[in-house]
């Protein structure tokens, strides 16, 4: 699971690149937190891909029918992940956090 977990993340992290690079600054300024690391951002992509997987295992989804839902899951995981950073962007411009 760790190789799907790191794989999804990464397509999540090539899809969103300037999105989550964004997202990634604000949250540094807004926690203080200068040099926050996309893989350190509490809603970057490695803590989606290991809430994803984790939710699977929760389920008991395994074998064949979780490899069939993956690549179900991740494709239609990345315009909303998107639309999240641009959204979550949006609103801490609005609020000056630049």
């Amino acid at each position: 699971n760790e190789v799907a977990i790191i794989k999804l993340g990464v397509r999540l992290k090539e899809a969103t690149h300037d999105d989550l690079a964004s997202l990634t600054a604000r949250l540094g300024v807004l926690f203080r937190a200068q040099g926050l690391d996309d893989g350190d951002n509490p809603l970057g992509p490695a803590a989606i891909a290991h809430g994803v997987y984790a939710g699977l295992v929760a389920a008991r989804v395994e074998g064949h029918a979780a490899r069939a839902l993956r690549p179900l899951i991740e494709d239609r995981l990345l315009t909303p992940v998107r639309e999240l950073y641009r959204g979550l962007n949006q609103v801490l411009d609005s609020l000056g956090v630049a």
